[in-house]
């Protein structure tokens, strides 16, 4: 045991311990029907682990918090300052002694560096393939046929606010620019006419109308959104995954012009109403839900929460006929 430096808190002198050990390590992986192994050669190990000693001549290991599953804390022994070596490569990596652990384990990012798991690299050359047979679908803002036309309650009382809420004076030329953007995507228009409803914008970048009056007499829809345990249990058998992201989600759905100055805000800038199926709406979730699972209705391994898409598969030739299969309905689904 030789001193090698002080503590930078207490002062007290860190000793450090060499010792030389082999191990050899397994990586296993579990699969329905066979659980196999896989072997490397041995691993010889280099071990430093350093100890403070205290004022009455006690050591102690020197290591931080490791926490396992569930973020449980695991009884920590020690710490190691390890090289390892496999074939002709060898690298140096931080090790820990945990109590009860009798299997040595690898991290991933010793097994990567030891080069025991191949990269592949086919998963970016499978998406040009799909961008370029859909090119339409990968292209600017979706526009979904079929308008969405907001229900109101028979005794719904119109609510207008004549004053924009306040924007701090450093984010107004970004707010005009996002304003601007909406306007020219076709998301929303200028209103130059007089409303019965209008509700006031948030003080963010991100354009946020506050809706509360107008979902108070919305009729909502009810559809149910899938239960997160019951998508995961539709995901035992899958292998390949892809997951489709609708850009600006219900801004693809299109408003019925009766129901567009319902949507009508005002901002520093003016007032203006949505074209398109605003965020702002309590019933909006709930309808989009309802239309994507329309969309990929027939088509097995796809599971849909809200703007997101999953399209599984067993192996890759299926995965493949089931992402086309979306796709062609997604173009089908869509105004050009």
């Amino acid at each position: 045991m030789t001193h090698v430096k002080d503590c930078q808190e207490c002062r007290q002198p860190i000793f450090r311990n060499t010792s030389s050990i082999t191990h050899q390590f397994k990586l296993g992986i579990f699969e329905k029907d066979a659980y196999s192994w896989w072997h490397c050669s041995f691993v010889h190990i280099e071990s430093e682990t350093e100890f403070k000693q205290d004022r009455y001549g006690r050591h102690s290991v020197l290591c931080r918090p490791l926490l396992g599953p569930a973020n449980q804390p695991l009884d920590v022994k020690g710490q190691v300052y390890a090289v390892i070596q496999r074939e002709d490569r060898k690298i140096e990596e931080e090790g820990f002694i945990v109590k009860d652990l009798t299997t040595p384990l690898l991290g991933l990012p010793a097994i990567r560096r030891l080069q025991m798991i191949p990269q592949l690299n086919s998963i970016d050359d499978a998406e040009k393939h799909f961008r370029s047979t859909y090119p339409e679908v990968f292209k600017g803002l979706g526009n979904l046929k079929g308008e969405y036309k907001i229900k109101l309650r028979d005794n719904a009382a119109p609510y207008a606010l004549s004053a924009p809420r306040r924007v701090a004076i450093p984010l107004r030329a970004k707010v005009k620019e996002e304003l601007d953007r909406m306007e020219k995507m076709g998301v929303i228009a200028r209103v130059e006419e007089p409303t019965e409803w209008s509700g006031k914008t948030s003080g963010k970048i991100c354009i946020c109308v506050d809706l509360t009056h107008l979902n108070e007499s919305v009729i909502r829809e009810r559809h149910i959104l899938p239960a997160v345990d019951e998508t995961l249990a539709k995901l035992e058998e899958a292998r390949v995954f892809t997951k489709l992201d609708a850009t600006s989600g219900f801004w693809q759905v299109p408003l019925h012009k009766d129901s567009m100055l319902l949507t009508t805000f005002i901002t520093s800038e003016g007032r203006y109403y949505f074209k398109r199926l605003p965020f702002g709406i309590s019933s909006a979730p709930e309808h989009f839900q309802n239309r994507i699972s329309q969309l990929i209705d027939g088509v097995d391994g796809v599971l849909c929460h809200a703007d997101d898409v999953l399209v599984i598969g067993r192996d890759r030739a299926e995965h493949d006929d089931r992402l086309h299969r979306v796709l062609q309905k997604s173009r089908h689904a869509c105004q050009i």
